[in-house]
């Protein structure tokens, strides 16, 4: 790309001019080991050829411990899957321990073939309380994004060989060495940092990604993790240049105290809306609310799952502890987390049937109401917050 000559050269000698330009051209999945064995998402295309490699599978190796991780944990359910994590809770990029707790045991459940949200399986992580209210990628392939059904092609895949497969959780654990052939019939050894080893069909890798920014100009600016720094406009360094998507890196003054960034497929959409209104000249008062509020909904273990504002007190770390107050319910259909800054609601977490809450509560987060004095009434299902705050 010539910015100064506002020319953009494809790879097969093509040129065009432009008078602006977007860069969506996302991220590349990190590798959590170099053996070309080990297999990386990134878009629709990686997703299939991934699919068409686990028919037939036996065993699985994820390593990774965010979404990606728990998408496929859940949708490898008829194939064993060992799932290296390297933090002391499974969905620790997402949850704090109680709610990776409530969703492990939906994870053992399904493979147990209990109902979903139901019963008593034991789940890998800590013990969870009773319910109750409590205080406290290189650029391979050009496919179009994942998005939030990714996992279903892979679900049909692994699916149909008539069984449920086991989940061997190895918390505190990566990829340390994958060997190929592995025993008998199994094409890999993969060998943990724990120094267990198993026989394995498959490794994928899910620890992250890194913009894929390098074909663009050097000078541009460029926040710490390559992504480009861009503005309320979505408008990167220089004026003909807008960026999208996972490309992109939300200069902090651009955001409004209840967002923050992280690289997910619903900011990656708002993003690239911003910046086509932006683009196409629609006054920033009829642009949305797309850098007010972090609000992100999707599926884990087939689980509504909404997390809104500084759910788990992102950015507050420095706050005095006496400013912060948050309350837990939790039952087996749902999960709420309401976190208080100085009286507000800062953030939330909804799992299952509590996502149902997410309407007043994003409400109640951008009007920066003092609810303090409900405390953990704010979790009372026989209380209608709606009409409280109407």
């Amino acid at each position: 790309m010539d910015l100064e000559a506002r020319v953009l050269t494809l790879v097969d000698g093509r040129s065009f001019s432009f008078a602006l330009v977007c860069a969506a051209t996302g991220a590349r999945p990190r590798a959590a080991h170099p053996h070309p064995a080990v297999r990386v998402l990134r878009d629709t295309d990686s997703v299939h050829a991934l699919a068409a490699e686990l028919r037939g599978a036996r065993r699985v190796v994820i390593a990774g411990n965010g979404g990606i991780a728990l998408g496929l944990a859940a949708a490898l359910s008829a194939v064993d899957v060992v799932w290296a994590a390297k933090h002391g809770h499974v969905g620790d990029a997402f949850f704090d321990a109680d709610a990776a707790a409530w969703l492990a045991r939906r994870l053992v459940a399904a493979r147990e073939g209990e109902e979903e949200g139901g019963g008593d399986a034991a789940a890998p992580t800590a013990k969870a309380a009773p319910p109750t209210t409590t205080t406290t990628t290189a650029r391979a392939g050009f496919g179009a994004a994942a998005g939030p059904g990714w996992a279903d092609a892979l679900a049909a895949a692994a699916g149909g060989q008539g069984r449920r497969g086991a989940l061997d959780v190895r918390l505190f654990a990566t990829v340390s060495d994958v060997a190929s052939p592995g025993p008998g019939d199994w094409p890999l050894t993969v060998t943990l940092s724990t120094g267990d080893s198993f026989p394995a069909d498959a490794v994928v890798s899910a620890v992250g990604v890194a913009p894929d920014t390098a074909w663009l100009p050097a000078s541009l600016a460029r926040a710490p993790d390559g992504g480009l720094w861009v503005d309320t406009d979505a408008r990167a360094s220089h004026p003909a240049l807008y960026a999208a998507g996972d490309a992109a890196t939300v200069r902090p003054d651009a955001a409004g105290a209840h967002w923050f960034q992280m690289r997910l497929w619903t900011q990656a959409r708002a993003l690239g809306a911003l910046a086509g209104a932006a683009m196409a000249g629609v006054p920033p008062a009829d642009r949305g609310l797309s850098l007010e509020l972090f609000a992100h909904a999707t599926t884990f273990a087939g689980a509504r799952a909404v997390l809104l504002g500084r759910y788990d007190g992102q950015g507050l770390e420095k706050e005095d502890a006496a400013t912060l107050a948050s309350y837990v319910r939790e039952t087996d259909a749902g999960f709420a987390r309401i976190l208080l800054h100085r009286g507000a609601v800062a953030g939330a977490v909804l799992l299952g049937e509590d996502a149902e809450m997410a309407g007043v509560l994003e409400d109640l987060i951008l009007d920066g109401v003092d609810v303090s004095f409900l405390g953990a009434r704010l979790l009372d299902p026989d209380l209608d917050l709606d009409a409280v705050f109407d």
